[in-house]
């Protein structure tokens, strides 16, 4: 029968009656509790900012700017999946989809200007052919918007790869362009002129 080793048991009982014993013993019980107050109170990962300088935020996928859980925006991508939507502030690109996404089926975008959510849009990428089919466009409340067009002419729902849709969202006007010719799908949005 092996003899039991007192010795590795008394190192074991000294160290926890050491001042680096007792020092490990309050750490550890203070990681746990921060942890437990984290995982109850969810935390605040919100950044400050800097002499009020607007301080832009992380989007997680599938959020939206300003909306609640049931907001307009979820009803209005419904059936869209979370890593195909997307959020594009005027005068930006938003890479919607990664070379490892598919690329063909519905995609959704929320648009922002200065932060503010003024609209979206849903539309469908045929990569076969380069081409886009535009759903619908509705304003920042998820009201139908109608007033876009494409500035050459045909169709507006009909959208070329690398062609310009003009639409009007919250008073101003705005140029959506897609490019899905390469191993990305990016969308540009920009404010423009009447």
């Amino acid at each position: 029968m092996p003899q039991k080793d007192d010795s590795a048991s008394s190192r074991f009982l000294a160290f926890w009656s050491s001042l680096p014993g007792v020092l490990t013993g309050i750490a550890a019980v203070l990681a746990a509790g921060a942890t437990l107050a984290a995982l109850f109170t969810g935390g605040d990962d919100e950044p400050e900012s800097d002499a009020g300088a607007p301080v832009a935020a992380a989007i997680e996928p599938g959020t939206v700017p300003g909306a609640g859980d049931d907001d307009c925006f979820t009803r209005y991508f419904k059936g869209i999946p979370e890593y195909r939507l997307g959020t594009i502030e005027a005068g930006a690109y938003d890479d919607v989809l990664s070379a490892s996404e598919a690329k063909a089926g519905p995609i959704g975008l929320t648009f922002t200007d200065f932060g503010k959510l003024i609209g979206g849009m849903r539309f469908a990428y045929f990569p076969k052919n380069l081409f886009f089919k535009i759903e619908s466009f509705v304003d920042g409340q998820c009201r139908p918007v109608e007033d876009y067009e494409n500035p050459l002419g045909g169709d507006k729902h009909n959208w070329q790869d690398s062609s310009v849709v003009r639409v009007r969202l919250g008073g101003r006007f705005y140029d959506v362009t897609p490019n899905g010719g390469g191993s990305i799908v990016r969308v540009s949005f920009l404010s423009v002129a009447p």
